[in-house]
């Protein structure tokens, strides 16, 4: 039984060197991946004309440069993509700067301090709600967003900030009942715009008696900040189940499928982020590059193996949400190396998953990936117990390159046992 909506949730924010023909490949992935449904995260990455600021942090971001984001929702319709844009009220991409800019208007820590702003990913500084400007800039940037820049998007992904928000003497007991008072003037003018369009948000809005259930809105669960509860599970809407496989071993790909499943929701969404920046990371500079694959020799990224076998869990078990770990392995093998061979299957999905288990994000990359920075991720008083944990996988992942010599699983192996050797040749002693 496969979920009738599927699909991919991605921050194209947080990606600074794609371009159109990038893009459009992943669009094409996205596809093959039997998805119907793209969360397309861009907030912070159109160029405003009203509120330069908001992208005054991404200047070096193709989109910024080219606006080539309309066209990419048309070939994601031709393809049979609905595209839905999503963004975070108050918070996050895009909103963060603007509030660096009008730090009057900025959110406050429970001790009235302001929550500063930082990196790429221009999450940390919040807008207080309690200020009429900060709710005219919602709604002014989000109608630019959607009526004037992408009028051909379905619709809209109101993700409601699930890392804190404004906790002034103003929002602190109040802070979701203004959200909901953003969430539903601007939903109503997308809706008497095009009444067909897809708005989707989170339940915690009918989860704190906030507003009367709308059958229009699609709900949005996720493992952590948006929990399934019976009471919005007894609304008649569509609902939807996200699981951030790009940030976790392979097993969350079942693990999802199954949450959604078991509570009868309608769809399930994996991120499948790209991340590609250049940022300062304890005074260097880092680049990270999508999907974090260094040993590739595909032309695109997301065609390496193992952001392929990534795609397969999902796939597999958005169709099949009930399949045994047995049957996964089966599929692996024969999508992989066409044949039965389940040992091989299990090597495969060991490495994908301890290579996602340190997967970049925010503010790091996977060490495995890139030994050079073991010593920057990993505090003096730590690095013993983890090169204990390297050594072990190390261990495993040399003789799986020796088993598979000739096979892609094996020369990624080979390749990152070789780069820790180089750099950490004690971890072999």
């Amino acid at each position: 039984m496969a979920f009738r909506t599927r699909g991919y949730y991605v921050i194209p924010s947080r990606n600074q060197f794609w371009g159109p023909n990038e893009w459009r490949r992943y669009i094409d992935c996205t596809c093959e991946d039997g998805c119907n449904l793209l969360i397309f995260w861009i907030a912070g990455s159109f160029p405003s004309r009203r509120y330069p600021e908001t992208w005054s942090y991404n200047l070096r971001h193709r989109n910024i440069e080219q606006n080539f984001y309309p066209s990419i929702i048309d070939y994601a319709h031709e393809k049979g993509l609905r595209v839905v844009l999503g963004f975070t009220p108050y918070a996050y991409d895009g909103v963060a700067s603007f509030a660096a800019t009008h730090p009057e208007l900025a959110g406050r820590n429970a001790d009235g301090s302001i929550h500063r702003t930082r990196g790429i990913h221009d999450v940390g500084m919040w807008l207080c709600p309690s200020h009429p400007e900060s709710r005219q800039f919602m709604l002014d940037y989000v109608r630019e967003m959607y009526f004037e820049f992408h009028p051909n998007a379905d619709g809209l992904f109101i993700e409601s900030s699930d890392y804190g928000h404004c906790q002034c003497s103003h929002c602190s007991e109040q802070y979701f009942g203004r959200e909901w008072e953003f969430v539903n003037q601007i939903s109503n003018e997308v809706w008497n715009a095009k009444p067909d369009a897809t708005i989707i948000i989170y339940p915690v809005y009918y989860q704190l008696k906030l507003a009367v259930p709308d059958t229009r809105f699609t709900l949005f669960f996720t493992p952590h900040s948006a929990h399934i509860t019976p009471d919005v599970l007894a609304v008649r809407c569509e609902k939807i189940y996200w699981e951030g496989l790009s940030f976790e071993k392979l097993d969350a790909a079942a693990r999802g499928a199954k949450t959604a499943y078991e509570h009868g929701l309608d769809g399930y969404v994996a991120a499948m982020e790209t991340f590609g920046y250049t940022q300062e990371l304890n005074g260097r500079l880092v680049t990270y590059e999508p999907f974090d694959v260094p040993w590739t020799t595909a032309d695109f990224p997301m065609e390496d193996l193992v952001p392929r076998v990534l795609r397969f869990a999902y796939k597999f078990y958005s169709w099949n949400p009930c399949a045994t770990e047995q049957e996964f392995q089966n599929a692996v093998a024969l999508q992989f190396f066409a044949n039965s061979d389940t040992e091989a299957a299990r090597d495969l999905i060991y490495l994908c998953s301890v290579l996602q288990e340190s997967f970049q994000h925010f503010g790091r990359r996977s060490a495995l990936a890139h030994p050079e920075d073991f010593e920057h991720q990993y505090p003096p008083e730590k690095r013993s117990q983890a090169l204990t944990e390297y050594a072990e996988i190390l261990s495993r992942l040399s003789a799986i390159s020796k088993k598979y010599p000739s096979h892609e699983l094996g020369r990624t192996a080979r390749w990152i046992v070789e780069r820790w050797r180089a750099s950490h040749p004690r971890t072999f002693q």
